[in-house]
């Protein structure tokens, strides 16, 4: 494990805490998860979204939204996150706003990665 993914002693005293006192939330999260895209560029076998199975019921696309995303990251910082994920549906280097969202993070002191 890499020492900045090690959480401190005072989150491991909060979560313990929550953890005995009947699994209240008395810490905020370490790391997010982003849906960012759910365009795809590809048709995997697989894909329950965009392959040759995939469900017609769901819906067809879309971007997180750039407005949404600047208002999460200092918020997501002042609750104790330090990472963030971006995922999706899709393919997340498909927004074309992914840069941006990155240096979003970064000036929030969040590390994200795809």
């Amino acid at each position: 494990m890499a020492p900045e993914s090690v959480p401190s002693w005072l989150w491991r005293l909060r979560f313990l805490r929550g953890y005995l006192g009947g699994f209240r939330a008395t810490t905020g999260p370490r790391s997010a998860v982003i849906d960012v895209s759910s365009y795809c560029n590809l048709h995997c076998f697989g894909c329950r979204r965009h392959g040759p199975g995939a469900s017609k019921s769901l819906p067809t696309g879309g971007h997180f939204p750039w407005e949404l995303f600047a208002r999460l990251c200092p918020e997501l910082r002042a609750l104790g996150a330090s990472k963030m994920v971006f995922v999706g549906e899709g393919e997340p280097l498909l927004h074309p706003q992914l840069p941006d969202m990155r240096t979003q993070a970064a000036s929030a002191a969040i590390a994200a990665t795809c």
